[in-house]
């Protein structure tokens, strides 16, 4: 999978999205981490599989977000035409992924693999169909993603800063584990190449660390065969590229 992929929630026919009813209710630097996280995996789609993205069934597929001691875990299914579709969430407490959020992920699946998108009836039918059940009309939703980003981060600064800090946080962690995997290195085998230890190029790959540096990047690039390059911009004249290694 390649490109950028177009991010739909399920949404309910009266009207609720489940997955942003959890995102949408946690504090400002948890919903700002998840939301980077779904925006990466717009991105990067496949290319997130392992640390970030795991297999659960032969359709369902789960996006891990840590912050700090606490885990999230956004569910979600591949659809043609570059669409990812996301079911769910919820905070993970226990080593596995609970059975019954797997069920209800599959069940989401299913209503939207039916129904495709937006429920009709009058609001009186709405009110008799509480759980979300009833008929929807089989039209195209437009990606709300972005929308949603772009309001949260206009009310709260702390959510802003977060969302991007977690953005860089992620292309750093995935830069380094590509570079590696592309030269066919396990981490230990790099942790040799460059003088370090394989807890530190384990740190390096994930996306709660924020202490990536030039040098240990330089390094890294240099030991995969990897040409690396700065980028300089300030808008609208300034824009310059120099080769690292």
């Amino acid at each position: 999978m390649n490109g950028e992929f177009t991010i739909e929630y399920v949404e309910l026919p009266n009207g609720r999205l489940p997955a942003r009813e959890f995102v949408d209710s946690q504090d400002d630097k948890a919903a700002a981490r998840t939301d980077a996280f779904i925006e990466r995996l717009r991105i990067y789609g496949n290319r997130m599989q392992g640390k970030f993205v795991k297999k659960l069934t032969d359709d369902i597929f789960e996006l891990r977000v840590k912050q700090f001691d606490r885990s999230f875990r956004v569910l979600f299914f591949y659809q043609p035409g570059m669409l990812i579709v996301i079911t769910s969430g919820f905070q993970k407490k226990t080593q596995e992924t609970p059975p019954a959020e797997i069920t209800r992920a599959e069940q989401l699946r299913k209503l939207w693999m039916k129904y495709r998108s937006r429920y009709t009836g009058s609001p009186k039918e709405r009110e008799s169909d509480p759980e979300g059940v009833g008929t929807m009309k089989q039209t195209a939703k437009r990606d709300r993603h972005s929308e949603i980003v772009e309001q949260r981060a206009r009310k709260s600064a702390t959510y802003r800063k977060t969302f991007a800090r977690t953005l860089h946080q992620i292309d750093l962690a995935l830069l380094v584990r590509e570079m590696r995997e592309d030269a066919g290195l396990t981490q230990a085998e790099l942790a040799r190449k460059v003088g370090t230890t394989q807890s530190v190029i384990a740190r390096l790959e994930d996306a709660e660390y924020a202490g990536h540096s030039l040098n240990m990047l330089e390094r890294i690039a240099t030991a995969c065969g990897v040409a690396l390059k700065l980028h300089a911009e300030k808008k609208p004249n300034f824009d310059r590229e120099v080769a690292l290694v």
